[in-house]
């Protein structure tokens, strides 16, 4: 039987990734909740990494060091600060003048990066990791021991860095649209709705709760 001090891990971990797997062009069929990770087939859990580039012990480990160390934040922090450089009007003509393939990537930061803390999107970043690591687990990449460490680094780091669910989600959610900016531009109230989703809903453990 678990005590108390597990289960609230198990449920800020459920949390954690909550946002990621609601935000975005999500459904991936089987997988779409941190529990789910248990439940699916290990073929599906191959197809869910494969999305990130993240198929294979190799490719994992490669993956898991990047987001840990650099992540989807560091782009989006390179855009934010040129695109905070630039006065109101500025900005607005130089995005609506922008021609690259990276020109939704710059409107969904423009539009989530006023309200984002110094933390940036990190949030995304170590959500995908937490996920990933049990992930990892299920497909022997690393140990049980590995990844539960691992994880409890991740959920130390973001609760050091966040001061609340609320400005946790809405960090991951930005991420998660930043990495899907074709979408977010297709579906302009898709934001604002997974926000809604993740928080109109009482969290399943408190964002205080001690993590060891």
């Amino acid at each position: 039987m678990w005590g108390k001090a597990q289960l609230e891990l198990t449920l800020f971990f459920h949390e954690m990734t909550a946002a990621l797997f609601t935000a975005g062009p999500n459904g991936f069929q089987g997988l779409d909740s941190y529990q789910a990770i248990d439940t699916c087939t290990r073929r599906q859990l191959k197809e869910w990494l494969a999305l990130y580039e993240a198929d294979g012990k190799k490719n994992f480990n490669r993956k898991c060091s990047w987001l840990l160390h650099t992540g989807y934040r560091h782009s989006f922090n390179e855009i934010a600060q040129k695109l905070f450089t630039m006065p109101a009007a500025v900005r607005s003509q130089f995005l609506s003048s922008y021609a690259s393939e990276d020109k939704d990537k710059l409107i969904c930061a423009s539009q989530v990066m006023n309200l984002l803390t110094p933390a940036s999107i990190l949030a995304y970043d170590f959500a995908l990791l937490t996920a990933m690591y049990k992930a990892g687990h299920r497909l022997y990449y690393l140990s049980e021991a590995d990844a539960y460490s691992n994880s409890i680094y991740a959920a130390k780091t973001v609760q050091d860095r966040y001061s609340s669910w609320y400005e946790y989600h809405y960090a991951c959610i930005a991420g998660a649209y930043f990495q899907s900016p074709s979408y977010a531009i297709a579906s302009p109230t898709g934001f604002t709705g997974s926000l809604l989703q993740v928080t109109e809903r009482n969290p399943a453990v408190s964002w205080k709760c001690r993590i060891k």
